[in-house]
């Protein structure tokens, strides 16, 4: 860090998004990672846990609210309104709190916000907002105010912002590369030619390497030199560009490293769907889905299956290759059906009759003998290799996230075991909701995904009053609105569900005030837009 500096911003947040110690750590031993070594030697830190469930979009909205889901809204990269069986996509606007960024602003601080996922459409800050992944396009939408696109397009490029850096055959080494230059550079820009009091980054890089190369880490770049260890390569890129950013900020500002969600293998992928169709709960149209493994392990279909994946994904646009799974995917019979899972992390909605448009179950005791039976099929699903249940608990919805509307959130929500699984998701299938295990080994899932979210994030933090060699513990997501607010004197409100976590010598300002989030700038999404985020979640192995 430099001695002083006149464009330094006080609080400083660097995102990792799907950071994890159990890489990092070792790594730091070793000395790959120096800059994140010296923030945990110099620093405090610890896990940070994550939102049920660890995704995307609920663990930042937390983030950037100080607030856990029931409040906020947004559970999963889609959700049901009730009277309706069609899922709609997540943005920024479907947060019902308001976000730091927003209070640090009303309390005259200069906020800097740049490339954080699931801040699309961005809200008017005193500053600059640059929405992050999650946004549709790489236009003028992206920025509030919109001019400051203008410095963006200088510096990163449409397909760095908007295209994963990966394809059929793995990472592309060369675009990891650029992508973390690229935010590392606009994100000094930002912070010099801004003068933030607060300045937030997040690098991408991290998660979605790990999706892909957890367990298959070699690498190729395009003249034939081979990376051994591509996720170490992507952590030691994003180090170097942290190394850069603490060269631009003082020895007064406090550094927060952090991220969304933790990271870990994936054992398989658990059928949730069929097994509550063999008890008789849910209903399909039809023929019904073909018989499929209640959990499918990595890899695609292999022997002549395997071929035909292969040769249909050679041979056909996507486009068609779409129209073939929808043509293969049977449809909900919401009629009989008495509940329906989504997400790829388990939630289920039960057909309430006065709730849903074509509710089958009476409220009361009718529904309380589903959901006690639901209950049972959900834990009593097994992983052959092990004979060991993938679920390993059920909350009602209303429990785990309370002050929720009612009807707002899932009614019951699953957690597999260790975080390990992923569930077939129906959230953008609309009503034509379970692909069969024939459509998947025709077809082929768009990308496997090695690597899935943990609950056990990233937490370190550096700066004056900040004991070197600590640990923190007990810290969770939520805690860090109120941390940054904390630290930069303003008021935190008591609807947050977060404490402060640093600068507790001084006593916390609080406040009784209910502020609503404030209206955000970019223009109703078109159908364009929804296909291209609904494009990329595919391709990032988020949603079927």
């Amino acid at each position: 860090m430099s001695a002083t500096s006149p464009s330094a911003p006080q609080v400083l947040v660097i995102g990792l998004d799907g950071g994890t110690f159990d890489l990092i750590e070792p790594w730091v031993e070793a000395g790959r990672l120096p800059n994140i070594g010296r923030l945990m030697r110099d620093g405090t830190w610890g896990a940070l846990r994550s939102t049920i469930h660890p995704l995307t979009p609920t663990a930042w909205t937390t983030f950037a609210t100080g607030c856990q889901p029931g409040k906020h809204g947004v559970y999963d990269f889609a959700l049901f309104r009730p009277g309706s069986y069609e899922p709609i996509l997540t943005d920024a606007a479907c947060s019902r709190a308001p976000s730091v960024f927003q209070l640090l602003s009303e309390a005259g601080r200069r906020v800097v916000a740049y490339n954080i996922p699931w801040t699309y459409p961005p809200e008017p800050v005193n500053g600059v907002m640059i929405a992050g992944f999650g946004a549709p396009r790489f236009d003028r939408r992206l920025a509030c105010p919109a001019t400051a696109f203008e410095g963006l397009q200088e510096r990163v490029d449409r397909v760095s912002f908007e295209i994963p850096p990966r394809n059929d055959d793995g990472v592309i080494v060369e675009a990891v590369e650029a992508q973390v230059e690229q935010v590392g550079a606009m994100a000094r820009f930002l912070i010099e030619s801004q003068r933030p009091d607060f300045a937030c980054v997040v690098f991408m890089a991290t998660d979605q390497v790990g999706h892909v190369a957890w367990t298959q880490r070699r690498a190729t770049r395009a003249n034939g030199q081979v990376i051994a260890d591509v996720l170490l390569h992507t952590y030691e890129l994003v180090d170097a560009q942290i190394g850069q950013l603490l060269g631009v900020v003082g020895e007064e500002t406090t550094v927060i490293l952090m991220s969304d969600h933790g990271f870990g293998d994936r054992r398989g992928v658990v059928d949730l769907g069929g097994a509550l169709h063999r008890a008789g709960i849910v209903a399909y149209q039809g023929r019904g889905p073909v018989p499929a493994p209640r959990v499918r392990k990595h890899g695609r279909a292999g022997g002549v299956l395997g071929m035909v994946e292969a040769g249909l994904k050679a041979i056909l646009p996507k486009e068609l290759r779409g129209r073939i799974r929808q043509s293969m995917t049977p449809s909900l019979d919401f009629a009989a059906t008495k509940a329906w899972v989504w997400g790829r992390y388990p939630k289920l909605r039960f057909n309430v009759r006065g709730r849903e448009a074509q509710g089958v179950v009476e409220p009361g005791a009718e529904l309380d003998a589903l959901r006690k039976a639901t209950c049972e099929c959900l834990l009593g699903v097994t992983d052959p290799a092990d004979g060991r249940p993938v679920i390993e608990t059920v909350w009602r919805g209303d429990e785990i996230y309370p002050g929720a509307p009612p009807g707002d959130a899932p009614d019951l929500v699953a957690a597999t075991r260790d975080f390990a699984y992923i569930s077939r998701d129906i959230a953008t299938g609309g009503t034509r909701a379970f692909l069969t295990e024939e459509a998947r080994q025709a077809v082929g899932w768009r990308h496997e995904q090695g690597g899935i979210h943990r609950m056990a994030g990233v937490l370190v933090a550096y700066g004056p009053g900040v004991p070197a060699g600590e640990r923190i513990e007990g810290a969770t997501l939520a805690d860090l609105a109120p941390t940054i607010l904390h630290l930069l004197q303003a008021p935190i409100p008591r609807s947050m569900d977060g404490r402060p976590l640093l600068g507790t010598a001084v006593e916390p300002q609080y406040t009784d005030r209910e502020t609503p989030p404030q209206p955000r700038s970019a223009a109703e999404a078109t159908e364009s837009d929804l296909q291209q985020v609904t494009d990329r979640l595919q391709d990032l192995g988020y949603i079927d």
